[in-house]
């Protein structure tokens, strides 16, 4: 009976500490070593001659989602360093509170990002995505800005 409690402590144990641990390994927009990690895929991004709704900027955006958790985002310096300004749409530039929003699109199949912020701080990010593939990385608030098809 020992023996069994045992080796049910030290099962539970180990199915506890690596069952439960999370499996994304992306690192935060916030992190210095973005911008050297990840030059290739943000110089596509601020590229200017880019449209975005090139192939090259969706996948790029597509790339840095599975590496870079933009959720972490809390400065528009941080967005500035990864996005070319010229790229983003704001909703009421002279307010104080604004959204920015970022959307990348190819075909029919689109990433858009909205950075909400209040002066020069990003308050919540919101990733939505129409590729069933991304849709991971996707944030929760995601499905009520979702546009629906008819």
């Amino acid at each position: 009976m020992i023996r069994f409690l045992l080796f049910f402590a030290v099962f539970s144990g180990v199915v506890l500490f690596s069952g439960c641990r999370s499996v994304d390994d992306r690192i935060s927009s916030e992190d210095i070593e973005v911008p050297k990690k990840y030059s290739d895929i943000i110089t596509v991004l601020k590229n200017s001659h880019l449209s975005t709704n090139s192939e090259e900027k969706y996948d790029a955006i597509k790339d840095l989602l599975k590496v870079v958790d933009l959720s972490y985002t809390r400065e528009l310096k941080t967005v500035n360093d990864l996005f070319y300004h010229g790229d983003a749409a704001i909703d009421n530039p002279n307010a104080e509170q604004r959204n920015v929003i970022f959307n990348f699109q190819y075909k029919n199949e689109y990433v858009r990002l909205i950075f909400s912020t209040m002066r020069n701080y990003v308050l919540r990010v919101t990733i939505i995505c129409s590729e069933n593939s991304m849709r991971k990385y996707e944030t929760p608030d995601a499905d009520k800005y979702r546009v629906r098809r008819r």
